[in-house]
């Protein structure tokens, strides 16, 4: 019975961390694809390894630590993007800062953008 328990719980917390990893690429990813970037600045985020020692070692992307690498800052500022605030933000759930400032970002702030970012400070 323990060892079910056991066995149970850490297959729980491998589900929730590999979603969570998921949640990261599936939200960088979409802040690529939507948002214009005639600068290139975003050129080298590539998504063929996707996990998340690779994403925290895309530009402007900043993870909690060696052994927690989920994505904790996003600071593109001065980067020329522009584009109405990505969706995809929905899925970084773990993001604590968002700098999009000096960019072309147009329209409104998305009503639920606290319901997406929940830990997001700044």
């Amino acid at each position: 019975m323990k060892i079910f328990l056991i066995l149970s719980l850490a297959s729980i917390f491998c589900f929730s961390q590999s979603n969570s990893i998921e949640g990261d690429v599936m939200c960088l990813q979409g802040v690529k694809n939507s948002l214009s970037d005639p600068a290139n600045k975003l050129s080298s985020w590539t998504f063929t390894n996707s996990s998340v020692a690779s994403i925290c070692k895309l530009q402007g992307v900043v993870c909690w630590n060696e052994k927690k690498n989920r994505l904790i800052n996003l600071q593109l500022p001065t980067m020329q993007l522009s584009g109405e605030v990505p969706e995809s933000l929905k899925y970084c759930r773990s993001l604590q800062t968002l700098y999009l400032s000096n960019n072309s970002i147009s329209g409104p702030i998305p009503s639920q953008i606290c319901n997406w970012l929940p830990r997001v400070s700044s």
